[in-house]
Formats: C-alpha cells, sequence, structure tokens
C-alpha cells in the first residue's frame, strides 16, 4: 500500500467544549452510530449525518453526560456521513465513510484516503470495519474490503518553499515591464521583489500563490494574511492558490503567505511583499498640510472677518443710533419752530394789521410813515421766516406739492437777476450774468424755483466780500437737462462742512462770517430741487469762494399727473420788485429770510390784485346787506387782544358782536343770524370747523356765511374748512385790507343770490330740488343723488367726481341755484324721498327707508327728518296717509308739512 496522504488544521481545536460548565453540544440525535473505546477520558461516537462526537464521564449538573462535537468545517472530512470507527494502537481513529480517514485526537490531525490509495473504492458501508488481532484494519465498501496496518503508513515531510507567483490589477495580469495607470509597475517578475509600489487607481489587486511541492498539488494549503487590513489568517486550497483585495486605500501594506504540502506539512519561511499605494495628489501629507494650514487661515480670516463684521455693525449701529437721535433732535427742533410760527401769527397778526391799517392813512407825517413802514418790513420779514419753517414742516411731512408749469428758464432767471441788481450797486459787488438769450423750456414750480435761485443769489452776495466782490449767475443748457450755478468769490466753506449744509438747522463754523442764519435756508432749497427731481451740489474752499449748481431735468415726464398744471391757469410769478429795505435786510435777518419774503410780498401783491375786481360794487365803509342795513359780522376768537383788535377794526364798517368759543358763538349765530360768521379755527372746546359744521347744516343759519381764520397753513385744514361749508379761508398773520376784501365780496355775492334765488318749491320726487328752471346742471345733479341715493358712503367728493366739476365750481354753482350747500342739498334729496316713501306705504318699517335713502343711524336720521319736516318719521307716515289708503302727492306732502317745518 503506497504512502497515505495526510492533511491537518492549524486552525483552533475542532472540538466544541462547555462552556462555564454548561452542556453546550447536546447527545446526538442519529440512531446510527459507532462507539470506540475510551481515549481522552471519554467514548469517541461516529455518527451519520452528525459528525464526531466524544462524551466525557463528567456531568453537567444532573445525571446528563457532556458531549463535544468535533468540528469538521475547517478539516479533510469530506462530510459528517461517518460509516464506521475503529481505534489502533496508537489511540488514533480510522473512520469509513467517504474514503478512510486518520483522526488523532491527541492533536486533532487529520489523514485521509481516497481510490487513488489504492481503496477498493470511496464509499464504505456502515459497520463494516474490524480491528484484526495482529492489529491490522480491515474497512468493507460497495466494491469489497480493504485490509492495512496502520504502522505501515509514512509521511511526506518535506516543506515546501512558498512565492508569489502572479499579479493582476483590475483583473488583467501584469507581466514584468507593462504600463499599468501610466507607469511601470513591476520592474521585474513579481515572485523577485519585495516591494511593490503603486498609486490610488490601482487599488483592486488579485495575488496568486504557489508552493514547491508536486507530489499532489490539489491538496496543498495555504494561509495569507494582508497586514494592516486582515485581523485573521485566511485560508484556501491547491484549487484555487490566490488571495483577492479590492479598493484598498491608499497606505502601507504587508502580505504574507503560507504553503503546507498534501501531508499538512507547512513552509518555515513565508512569502512576503511590501505593498504602497500612494494617495492622490489631494490626499497627500503635503497635501493634508496644506489643508491643514489654509483651515487655520480661512478660520483666522473667518474671525478677523466676523471681528471685523461684529465692528462694523456696532458701528452702523451706533452711527444709526447717531442718525436717528439726530433727526429726532432735528424733527423736535423743527416741530418746535413750527409751533413757534404758529402761536407767532397771531400776535404778528396783531402787529401787521394796525400797521398796514395805519399806512393806509394819507394824513401821517413822512417821519410816521417811514418808522411804520420798517415795522411792516420787519414784521414781513419775521412772517416770511415763519412761512419758510411751514413750507419745510410741510416736505418733512410729505404734504408739500408741485405745481410745476412750462416756463422759459432764460426769461425766468432774467427777472430774478434785475431784482438782485440794485443790491449789488449798493453793496458795491460785481454782478454778472451768463443766460442765453433763447427761450429755454423747463417744466418747475415757479414760486418755489424762485426760492431756491433767490436763496443762493442772496447767500451769495452775503458772504461776498463788500466792494470786492464777484457773483456769476450762469444758466447751460445740457441734452438732457439745465445746469443753473451761482458763483461767487466770498468766505467760502470747509471742505469737512460741505456734505452737511443741507441738514436742517446746521450752522457751518465760520468765524469769518458775521452773518448769522438758523439753518433753514438750504435745506429747504435742497427739498424743493429734490422734489422737481433735480440734484444740488456745491464746491467751496475757504477765503476763495463758492460755487452751487442746480441740475433740473428737461420735459415733464419725470413728473406725475398731478404735479403738472396748466400754465395758462398758474400765473407766473417773477418777483415784481424788492423787499423794501433790503439794506437793512442784510443786517436784520439772512439767507433763510430772504426769498420767502419776496415771494410773501409778491403773494400779497398778487392778492390784493384779485381782490380789486371783486370790489366795484363795495364802498370804503363796506358792503351793505340785502336790504340795505350794515352788514352783522360775528367775530369768534378766543385770543382776547386779537379778538378785540378785530372788533375795533370792523366796527367802523360793519355790525360786530363776538364770542369767545365756538359754543357761545353757535348759541349767538342762531339768536342773531349775523350776515357773516369770522372764527379762528383752533379754539378750545368747539373748533371754528364743527362751528361751521353746525352753522351750516343748520337750516336757521345755513345761509350764513364763514370765514375761517387759522394760523395753520397746512392744505388739509383748508380741505377740512371747505368740506364743512366754508366760504372762505384767511390765514394769519392777515392784512386788514385783504379780510375786508373777502368779506366785501362774499356780502355782496350773498346779495346776488338772494336778489336772483325764488322761494323754493316743493316739486314731485322726480324733480326733487329743481326749481322750474331748466338748468341742465341741477337736473344732471339730482339724477345723479337719485341714482346713489341708498349709497350711505355717496358724497360731496362722489358728486363731484361723477358729475366731472371740482369741489369749489360745485359749491358755486349748487349755493346760486338753490341756496343751499351741495352737503345740504344731497341731504334735502334724501329727506324728500324718505319722506315719499313713508307716505306710499305707512307699514313700511323706518329703519327700512333709512337704508333705502342711505342713512345708517336710526336716530340721526330722526333727528334730521324732524328737523326738516317738523314730525319724526313715523309721525310723518300717518299723517300723510289718506283714509282710502290712496297716496297724497309729493306737493301735497310739501304743502301740508311746510308749517311744521318753519316751526
Amino acid at each position: 500500500m503506497p504512502t497515505a496522504r495526510r492533511t491537518a488544521s492549524e486552525s483552533n481545536s475542532p472540538l466544541r467544549t462547555p462552556v462555564n460548565g454548561r452542556c453546550v453540544v447536546p447527545m446526538p440525535s442519529s440512531r446510527r452510530f459507532t462507539v470506540t473505546g475510551k481515549r481522552g477520558g471519554g467514548l469517541w461516537i461516529a455518527t451519520i449525518g452528525e459528525g464526531l462526537f466524544l462524551m466525557t464521564e463528567g456531568r453537567c449538573g444532573g445525571k446528563t453526560p457532556r458531549f463535544s462535537c468535533f468540528d469538521t468545517s475547517n478539516s479533510r472530512f469530506f462530510n459528517n456521513e461517518l460509516e464506521s470507527l475503529q481505534e489502533d494502537d496508537h489511540g488514533a481513529f480510522w473512520i469509513g465513510g467517504y474514503g478512510i480517514t486518520r483522526f488523532d485526537p491527541r492533536d486533532h490531525s487529520i489523514r485521509h484516503f481516497t481510490v487513488k490509495d489504492q481503496l477498493q473504492s470511496n464509499s464504505f458501508k456502515i459497520w463494516a470495519s474490524y480491528r484484526l488481532r495482529n492489529g491490522e484494519m480491515v474497512f468493507g465498501g460497495v466494491k469489497g474490503f480493504n485490509i492495512f496496518h496502520p504502522d505501515s503508513i509514512t509521511d511526506n515531510d518535506i516543506r515546501p518553499r512558498t512565492a508569489i507567483s502572479r499579479l493582476k490589477i483590475r483583473n488583467q495580469t501584469v507581466s514584468a515591464g507593462d504600463s499599468v495607470c501610466g507607469r511601470v509597475v513591476l520592474p521585474r517578475a513579481i515572485n523577485r521583489l519585495n516591494k511593490l509600489d503603486l498609486s490610488y487607481n490601482c487599488n483592486n489587486l488579485t495575488f496568486e500563490f504557489s508552493a514547491f511541492a508536486y507530489v499532489d498539488p490539489k491538496y496543498n494549503t495555504y494561509k495569507y494574511r494582508m497586514e494592516n487590513f486582515d485581523t485573521d489568517w485566511n485560508y484556501t486550497s491547491g484549487l484555487s492558490p490566490q488571495a483577492v483585495y479590492t479598493n484598498l486605500r491608499p497606505g502601507s501594506y504587508r502580505l504574507v503567505v503560507y504553503a503546507s504540502n498534501e501531508d499538512g506539512y507547512w513552509s518555515q519561511a513565508p512569502a512576503v511583499l511590501e505593498i504602497t499605494i500612494r494617495p492622490p495628489v489631494y490626499a497627500t501629507r503635503l497635501a493634508w498640510l496644506c489643508y491643514i494650514a489654509l483651515t487655520i487661515l480661512f478660520l483666522y480670516r473667518w474671525h478677523r472677518r466676523s471681528l471685523r463684521k461684529l465692528q462694523e455693525r456696532h458701528q452702523i449701529e451706533l452711527e444709526r443710533n447717531k442718525y436717528y437721535e439726530e433727526q429726532k433732535s432735528s424733527a423736535n427742533m423743527l416741530q418746535f419752530y413750527t409751533d413757534i410760527a404758529h402761536e407767532l401769527k397771531t400776535p404778528l397778526s396783531l402787529i401787521t394789521a394796525p400797521v398796514e391799517e395805519l399806512l393806509l392813512n394819507p394824513h401821517i407825517g413822512k417821519t410816521t410813515r417811514n418808522r411804520l413802514e420798517l415795522v411792516n418790513r420787519n414784521a414781513g420779514a419775521l412772517k416770511t421766516l415763519l412761512e419758510q419753517i411751514l413750507d419745510l414742516r410741510k416736505y418733512e411731512s410729505h404734504k408739500m406739492e408741485l405745481a410745476a408749469v412750462q416756463t422759459d428758464a432764460s426769461e425766468f432767471l432774467r427777472g430774478i437777476a434785475e431784482l438782485f441788481k440794485p443790491l449789488a450797486d449798493q453793496l458795491q459787488i460785481q454782478f454778472s450774468q451768463e443766460i442765453p438769450n433763447d427761450p429755454l423750456i423747463l417744466w418747475i414750480d415757479r414760486r418755489k424755483m424762485e426760492i431756491v435761485i433767490a436763496n443762493l443769489l442772496y447767500n451769495a452776495f452775503k458772504y461776498s466780500r463788500k466792494s470786492s466782490g464777484k457773483v456769476n449767475l450762469v444758466c447751460e443748457e445740457q441734452q438732457l437737462s439745465v445746469t443753473i450755478s451761482v458763483e461767487d468769490n466770498g468766505i467760502g466753506i470747509a471742505r469737512d462742512e460741505q456734505s452737511r449744509i443741507f441738514e436742517r438747522f446746521y450752522q457751518a463754523r465760520n468765524n469769518n462770517s458775521p452773518q448769522k442764519s438758523i439753518g433753514i435756508g438750504l435745506s429747504l432749497v435742497k427739498h424743493i430741487v429734490t422734489l422737481h427731481h433735480g440734484e444740488i451740489e456745491v464746491a467751496s474752499e475757504l477765503n476763495v469762494g463758492s460755487l452751487f449748481r442746480v441740475r433740473i431735468p428737461k420735459g415733464c415726464a419725470h413728473l406725475a399727473p398731478e404735479q403738472i398744471k396748466d400754465s395758462d391757469k398758474v400765473p407766473g410769478r417773477p418777483f415784481q420788485n424788492l423787499p423794501i429795505g433790503m439794506d437793512s435786510a442784510l443786517s436784520d435777518f439772512g439767507d433763510d429770510q430772504f426769498e420767502s419774503e419776496m415771494a410773501a410780498e409778491t403773494a400779497i401783491g398778487n392778492d390784493r390784485g384779485m381782490q380789486c375786481g371783486l370790489l366795484e360794487e363795495n364802498t370804503r365803509h363796506g358792503a351793505a346787506a340785502s336790504d340795505g342795513k350794515r352788514v352783522s359780522i360775528l367775530v369768534a376768537e378766543d385770543n382776547t387782544a386779537l379778538r378785540d383788535y378785530l372788533r375795533s377794526a370792523l366796527e367802523n364798517r360793519y355790525n360786530v358782536s363776538t364770542a369767545r368759543n365756538g359754543e357761545e358763538a353757535y348759541c349767538q349765530a342762531i339768536n342773531e343770524q349775523p350776515d357773516l360768521v369770522l372764527t379762528d379755527i383752533v379754539m378750545p372746546g368747539m373748533s371754528g370747523i364743527e362751528l361751521c359744521r353746525k352753522i351750516k347744516e343748520n337750516s336757521r343759519t345755513s345761509a350764513i356765511g364763514v370765514i375761517l381764520l387759522t394760523a395753520h397753513n397746512l392744505q388739509n385744514y383748508e380741505v377740512s374748512g371747505y368740506r364743512v361749508g366754508a366760504d372762505a379761508y384767511v390765514a394769519k398773520p392777515f392784512s386788514l385790507e385783504v379780510l375786508f376784501s373777502r368779506i366785501d365780496n362774499l356780502v355782496a355775492r350773498q346779495n346776488k343770490i338772494h336778489k336772483n334765488s325764488q322761494p323754493i318749491k316743493e316739486i314731485p320726487i322726480s324733480e326733487v330740488a329743481v326749481e322750474k328752471s331748466e338748468d341742465l346742471f341741477l337736473v344732471k345733479c339730482t339724477e345723479t343723488i337719485e341714482t346713489e341715493i341708498a349709497d350711505p358712503r355717496f358724497d360731496v367728493l362722489q358728486l363731484c367726481r361723477k358729475i366731472g366739476v371740482s369741489r369749489s365750481q360745485l359749491y358755486r354753482r349748487i349755493l346760486a341755484l338753490t341756496g343751499l350747500t351741495p352737503i345740504q342739498f344731497i341731504r334735502s334729496i334724501r329727506l324728500k324721498h324718505a319722506a315719499s316713501f313713508l307716505a306710499q306705504d305707512g307699514t313700511l318699517p323706518v329703519n327700512e327707508v333709512m337704508y333705502r335713502v342711505g342713512y345708517t343711524n336710526l336716530s340721526h336720521f330722526a333727528k334730521i327728518f324732524h328737523e326738516e319736516f317738523g314730525l319724526y318719521p313715523k309721525e310723518f307716515a300717518l299723517r300723510n296717509r289718506s283714509k282710502t289708503g290712496k297716496v297724497d302727492s309729493a306737493s301735497e306732502i310739501f304743502s301740508k308739512n311746510e308749517p311744521e317745518t318753519q316751526k
């Protein structure tokens, strides 16, 4: 019998032993097994299907024996079908099954024999084995039996040498000198290399092994491990002697390979290959150092930037707080000046009005007249300063409106320049103009642009050196704009202050100038230029001079439709003349007063001129009432001094009575029935606007004219006054001549209305409030009101929009035709429709009638209905129903109720 082959496992023991004294393996369940003698302190049991067991004599609690199973997963047992079991003289077990296997329980070594070892077959039968007395073993199989003596079998103890025979990268065999990934990987054969240097993309590797044992190579065994990658040894057989590694990370590795021959004798020295996989450029140490350095730099820069942003944010917050504080302070100062301006207008009226009254006396002496003119001139300067403060307040509250008209800028500038020539001659300052002769059309608000040009020119004269100064006014045309420049050779402005001179109340620090101002003029100039969508800039140098440039866009495309006015309806008002006493004004007041004084003087002159045409029928002693008697005026004013002065000024021309507040004035108006009420707007208790509303809403006093006096020149006050039916509006401080003109004109108009008007006859509802006159305008108004009668929001403003007229036109025409204000006219139609509804159906609820005619408050509806007809709505409905249930005609309704209405 030839030498038998042997394989041995060098893994852990194949026996599974109890853990912590417990029986981890149950007794074999196979009904067919073979038992042999005691070896290793117990009985060995070979089973069919469950492998090899060892039953020890010890116990695991109670009387249950302990079983240990021999692990055949990594052994040369081909399967667990163990048919027979015999023990030889050396204590080794011979097992029949698939071939014959020798198992040594001392070292757990295994030898396996097959038909190639001259066995009759690889299949042996159960229990078909026997040990002879001479120690020979007999195993029976399907083709006979084999008999042999265990001692006759020898081992192949030659330990093989091991080599790594082949390298594959990405499943491609690599030979010496081949280029992979752009470089030569194997400078010589792999089995002659100790080190392998690979790039990062050559990390899918396959190594094939060989052992110098050629007796039966397929039974050779290999074990290998890749250090820095594998933690345990890996085993493979001679049928597949290779190791495969995929996606190895960049780094250093060491591949160690051992081989054993067919009898399990392992090589003494392994095959070793040092493998280095280089990282990509972005993953090298240098790259990582760069990354770390960049990260540190980034963090440093980020920290610096965050710190800088924090500082900037803190600085911005400080600047914002400073700005808000400055704005708040400026707003408070402006509000303070505005309040002061309003408060000063009343005492200023007590200065200007008596002075103007005295100047009208032709018998006063020259010296007295000059002194009065000086008082009047300085009072006018104070007035212009107050108006300028209020104009600035208008802009800040977004209530300054632009009334742009088409203007010849050349003529406009020449007109203003002419007014400054006497001033230039007086101060001995050279004044030159460079203005084109050809027309230069701009769309500007003439009055406001007068303020801009006059302010800049006046500042130029003011801060120029007397007798040696030069002022130059230049107008230049560009493609899209017109530039107006004012240049002087005066004291100049410091560079650090040039950006602030347009701020409100800012005063430049210039010790060389004796002139002082409160810092309003240039701020107003800046606002007006901005309102025109223009720009203003300054270039100045101390003790050299200043240059101001104003750029105004051409055309009117940049203006809103409501900012463009018809130039035929807006009078051009370049200054007619300089204010009297400009020489004294130079030392008495500064740049913030000059332009407003001239505009105010011009406005007063124009106002006076407008009034002249209205006074043709009036005498020196005032207009007479319609009955030929003197006009009676009720003055309502809470300021005692102004009230007394108005009484003394008016009583020479009119019959005057006075009231201290609105409540007192309303009672006197009802009792005395004056022709006109002259009332201040701001009064304690009932205001002037509320007084006007109550007078106009009361049928007994609705014909009384009302003139409002106020120190507030804001447009919303005017709108509020006209909305409640005021007839005229006079702003403080006022001129007595203008006040007389307004009074006489209003009385004359009332006389004309009274003369031409007839008593209003009550007519059918379809012609409510329309006299027999066929005035189409009144018919249109009536039809419009009847169409919208159920809408409680329908008012005078909506009526104006629907018939296409302005509020003032509607007021004049309705008053001339009916003697009623528009509010009274609408209310009359609503109430007469309500009367018709109530008369037609006495069962109709009053609140239903109220909603049909556009009222929502029942008590208010009942009150005004009673004032109109003398009866409350329910009483009216019961009284006007006929006994037969038929409805009386509208004319009958109104004729029946006429006596009650007059109560």
